[in-house]
């Protein structure tokens, strides 16, 4: 289900104390994947593990293994040439993650990552906060990647 940003921000709503408490499953990270098949934020596809590099667009794969044999929770591909992963924290745990995702960015040779709890979602490029917003400042914003 493609969910809209009204639904999104019920959902939030709802499950916010146990994003508190939940990071993998039914917890953030699946609300993070809603975010990204969103038409109005990311607009992504799930991916399939089977698809090559350079027919990659627009979709996102989740547990996705780097050169160091670590897992980024989740990697976006735009297209061939700009892949970005995904680390996702427990909500008010953001922190936590800047080091993997910096450690994902360097296995993968490749500059931009988000760090995100699902309420807020940092972009960066290289070790460089990009931009930091919340989910309704990233709704106002429109499509994240166009």
């Amino acid at each position: 289900m493609i969910h809209t940003i009204q639904q999104l921000k019920q959902k939030w709503n709802k499950e916010e104390d146990s994003y508190l408490k939940k990071e993998i499953g039914d917890g953030v990270q699946k609300f993070v994947k809603d975010c990204l098949k969103s038409a109005e934020l990311f607009n992504l596809k799930d991916g399939l593990n089977s698809t090559p590099l350079e027919k990659r667009k627009n979709e996102f794969t989740e547990e996705s293994k780097t050169k160091a044999a670590r897992k980024a929770d989740i990697i976006i591909y735009v297209n061939r040439d700009i892949v970005i992963p995904v680390e996702v924290e427990r909500h008010e745990n953001i922190d936590a993650g800047l080091g993997q995702l910096l450690q994902y960015q360097a296995d993968i040779d490749k500059k931009y990552g988000i760090l995100t709890d699902g309420y807020l979602w940092r972009f960066y490029n290289n070790a460089y906060l990009l931009r930091s917003n919340n989910t309704p400042q990233l709704a106002a914003a429109g499509n994240m990647l166009e």
